[in-house]
This record gives structure tokens, C-alpha cells and sequence, in this order.
């Protein structure tokens, strides 16, 4: 759909807008869309944590069951998306989030009749194109999976993502840079997801760096657009060991998600690339331009162009510690190699600065 007909279709509609909280006015979202919502069938969800939580969720379903709307409206960054979606999907089973995370999730033929338009106003989490979102509950992250969660419609603006300072300009740019990799190696990967995933990080390595230090139009139309090809690789492929350590750096230290990937990313592209079929792996150093046996220091040294930090101030114990009682098990698993437990300290004492 393109952005007349998006813009056609808003009109005398009953709208649940979820959007960021200063960044829709700040990208200049708010703008260009008041002349198409009408004020008086339209409400707002906002104000709730970036990452989502369950208790804004809960909010967010009572909020969409008394307005009943025709259309959900999202646009914002991965955070706003996945909050819409789930509100969206739960609003519209009687299965509750709580319960929907304790096993009770057999909805299989579930048609949502409400549409869900996504705007995305960042380039990383590509969470418009997935069936998955985001939940936290007690500070331990989940993934809720049901093709039900998909947008309806995307529309991608990159006017929106102008606005992004440099620093989330790198985090958001490196979400998808590793979405792209780790969907390309995954256990998961089809022809049609390696075919995303190419792109995407081609996209990523020729435009990213201008991105973040320049902000012209182009590298962040075209990141913008890496973002939503990364989305759609792993909606397919699902992310892999570099995601599964991220989540506990997250919530552990308030590590931007793109930031807390990239401080494993470094190790795990090597310890991959010496343990993946010669052919997988010569194959993905062609892709990122790696010569030799230089992955690890491909990896530094492309965070470290933008200006990311990906070192963790705490002892390679206690990040062993966390790692080896919170990572993403499921994640993990469609690592393309092995990697259990006795890797795990290595991998500590790599991405520790004590």
C-alpha cells in the first residue's frame, strides 16, 4: 500500500494511534498525519516503557476493548510495533498475556478483523514485518510467535527517520546488521530468508557509517529499508546466539538492544565462522568483505567505526553468571555451531572490561 492509499484509508475511522512519546512529535509524524486523523474518533496509547512490558500491555488490551476501533495505528520504533501488535492480538482472544506465556496458546485459526497499519520511524528491529513480539515480564523477556501478529499493512517513510541522533542511529542500524547476519546463518535459513538477509546487510555495510556521521537522506532511506528486509529474514530464519546472550545485557545494564548485540557479536562471528562448513563460511566472509582470519576484528572494528561501545564494566564471573542463567535457550538453539555452556565464560571474559 502506498502512502496516499494509507492516508485514504485513515479517514472516518475509528483509530487506536500507539505511538512513541516525544519521538512522534520529534520525527515529525505527528505533523503529517494530524490533517488525516479525526480527533474525535481517534485515541492515543503512549507514555509505556521502550521495552515492552506486561503491565502496559494490559492497559493497552482494556484501552482497545472500550474504544473498539476499525484500524490500529502504529508508528513508532520495535518497541511501539511490538506493543501494537500484542495489543491487538490480545484485545482480540480471550486468552490473557500472562496465561498465553504460561503454555495456554492454541489460537491457531485466529483472523484478527481489526487492521494493523505499521509506520515504522526507526531503521533496526524490522519489527513491522514479523509475526513475533516483544514482551517482558519481570524484567525476563519472552517472545510471543502467532502469524495473527503480522501488520496488515507497512508503510516506510524514511522522512520519519530523520530525526534519529547518531547514537540511535548506530543502535537501531546495528539491530538489523546482526538480524541480517544471524538470519543468514541460522538453522532456520531457506533460500528466501538468505535472500533478505544478503540484502539487508549489503545494504547495512554500504550505508550505516553515513548514516550514523552524516544523516543524508539516502543512507537512511536505505536503512530504513535494510531494516524491514532484516525483518522479513527473520520472520522466516529467527535471530540466533548473539540475540540469546542480549536480552539479560538489557535488562542487567540498560544496554540499547542493537548496543547489547553487538557486545557479543565480535567472538560469536569468529567462533561461527572456524566452526561452520567451509563453504557456509566462505560464503558469509564474502558477504561482509573479511579477508583471512580477520572476523573478530571485522566485527570490532565496524561497531567501533560507529561510535558504540561493546564492552560490559563487571567481572567475566558475574557475566558467566548471567549468561549461564538467562540466556535465550531457544535462541541459542538455532545457532549454526554448538555453543553450551563451557563457551559461555569465554565468551564472558571477551565482552568484559574487569
Amino acid at each position: 500500500m502506498n502512502e496516499q492509499q494509507l492516508l485514504e484509508n485513515l479517514k472516518n475511522k475509528r483509530i487506536l494511534l500507539v505511538r512513541g512519546n516525544k519521538s512522534f512529535t520529534e520525527c515529525g509524524a505527528e505533523a503529517w498525519l494530524t490533517p488525516y486523523l479525526n480527533v474525535e474518533t481517534t485515541e492515543q496509547f503512549f507514555g509505556f516503557y521502550k521495552n515492552p512490558d506486561l503491565k502496559d500491555l494490559h492497559q493497552g488490551i482494556r484501552f482497545f476493548r472500550d474504544f473498539k476501533p476499525d484500524l490500529v495505528l502504529a508508528v513508532g520504533g520495535g518497541s511501539v510495533m511490538d506493543m501494537a501488535k500484542a495489543i491487538r492480538f490480545f484485545g482480540s482472544i480471550t486468552i490473557s498475556p500472562d496465561d498465553w506465556l504460561d503454555g495456554q496458546n492454541d489460537t491457531t485459526h485466529l483472523n484478527p478483523e481489526v487492521p494493523l497499519y505499521a509506520i515504522p520511524t526507526t531503521s533496526g528491529a524490522g519489527a513491522e514485518a514479523t509475526h513475533f513480539a516483544v514482551l517482558y515480564r519481570d524484567n525476563k523477556k519472552y517472545s510471543v510467535a502467532h502469524p495473527a501478529l503480522k501488520s496488515t499493512e507497512v508503510l516506510l517513510k524514511p522522512e520519519l527517520t530523520m530525526s534519529m541522533n547518531a547514537f540511535q542511529a548506530a543502535v537501531s542500524g546495528l539491530d538489523a546488521f546482526f538480524q541480517g547476519v544471524e538470519s543468514w546463518w541460522s538453522r532456520n535459513a531457506t533460500k528466501e530468508s538468505r535472500a533478505y538477509s544478503e540484502e539487508a546487510v549489503k545494504l547495512v555495510l554500504n550505508n550505516l557509517p553515513n548514516s550514523v556521521h552524516h544523516a543524508d537522506f539516502s543512507s537512511r532511506e536505505a536503512m530504513q529499508n535494510a531494516a524491514f528486509l532484516a525483518g522479513k529474514a527473520i520472520d522466516i530464519a529467527k535471530t540466533t546466539s548473539c540475540h540469546a546472550f542480549s536480552y539479560i545485557l538489557t535488562t542487567e545494564f540498560g544496554l540499547p538492544h542493537g548496543q547489547a548485540v553487538a557486545v557479543t557479536f565480535p567472538f560469536i562471528l569468529d567462533y561461527n565462522l572456524r566452526q561452520m562448513k567451509p563453504e557456509d563460511a566462505e560464503k558469509l566472509k564474502a558477504l561482509l568483505g573479511i579477508s583471512g582470519s580477520s572476523a573478530r576484528k571485522f566485527g570490532e572494528s565496524f561497531i567501533e567505526s560507529l561510535n558504540i561501545d561493546y564492552k560490559i564494566p563487571v567481572s567475566s564471573e558475574k557475566l558467566n553468571h548471567l549468561f549461564t542463567n538467562n540466556v535465550n535457550v531457544e535462541r541459542l538453539k538455532n545457532n549454526p555451531v554448538e555453543m553450551n555452556q563451557s563457551v559461555f565464560m569465554d565468551i564472558a571474559e571477551y565482552c568484559t572490561t574487569i
